[in-house]
């Protein structure tokens, strides 16, 4: 009952890659890093998560597009030993003046797209890390996306590309989880890759997050995932939504569920 107004603000053509991700994420560079995917445990866990899927070596030039704050680009860092710095490649200023502290990191203010268009200065890579950032690509700029990314990649280079399942699995009010899935252009994502040139192969890594229920309601109020964004979730829809999980989670003081990444 408390979920059917949490699209009510939405234009009837808002989709989930088409508003200003650098400006969302400017805002909440404070935010984002009190989240639970910064948190050392979970970040470490998805930093060997990555690092199992990269083969990679002390030689490699590695690129971590869409990094944020730079502390996964660091954690790969100092997991693999790199002899040149991983380079973080993101459109937030915000974001990157955090990541510009770390010593294993250099940066580059770019989106996606245009990196993958114009690269770093003729440098090719041999490992490319794109973790939970291609839902921000539209569906239908992926294939040129993942056509450029293939030139600025060396002999023998790697794209590891991290997302999430259709069935989300994170426990955000009802209306949330149905505009996931509309808007989630993962059915045919492999489609774009292939047709750029890759061969791919695909599985699953999971991470049992638990914490208290009302450490889980403020996460969801900080908006720090780009679902939650105010184009998507007005203020009403916002306490609604928070009325839905505290009376589905009423007997429960603390919230767990999977983490599922792809």
């Amino acid at each position: 009952p408390h979920s059917s107004s949490v699209m009510g603000e939405l234009k009837d053509d808002y989709q989930l890659d088409s508003f200003n991700h650098e400006h969302f994420f400017n805002k909440r560079t404070q935010e984002y890093e009190g989240a639970f995917p910064n948190w050392p445990p979970f970040l470490q866990w998805a930093v060997n998560v990555v690092k199992k899927n990269m083969d990679a070596c002390s030689e490699d030039k590695i690129v971590d597009i869409g990094g944020g704050i730079g502390n996964f680009s660091q954690g790969i860092y100092e997991a693999i030993k790199p002899s040149s710095k991983v380079l973080c490649v993101d459109p937030s200023e915000g974001m990157l003046k955090v990541a510009e502290n770390y010593s294993g990191v250099r940066t580059l203010l770019s989106s996606a797209e245009d990196f993958a268009e114009k690269g770093d200065d003729g440098k090719l890579f041999t490992r490319m890390i794109m973790k939970e950032m291609i839902h921000h690509v539209p569906i239908s700029k992926q294939e040129t996306l993942f056509s450029n990314l293939y030139k600025q990649l060396d002999l023998g280079g790697k794209i590891i590309l991290v997302t999430r399942p259709l069935d989300i699995g994170i426990p955000f009010f009802t209306s949330v989880l149905e505009f996931w899935v509309k808007e989630w252009p993962h059915t045919n994502m492999k489609d774009p890759i292939i047709s750029a040139g890759f061969s791919v192969s695909q599985h699953e890594e999971s991470y049992r997050v638990e914490m208290p229920k009302e450490v889980w309601f403020n996460q969801i109020k900080s908006r720090i995932w780009s679902i939650l964004a105010e184009e998507f979730v007005s203020k009403e829809a916002m306490e609604s939504g928070i009325l839905e999980l505290r009376e589905k989670f009423k007997d429960e003081e603390t919230i767990s569920f999977d983490n599922v990444y792809v």
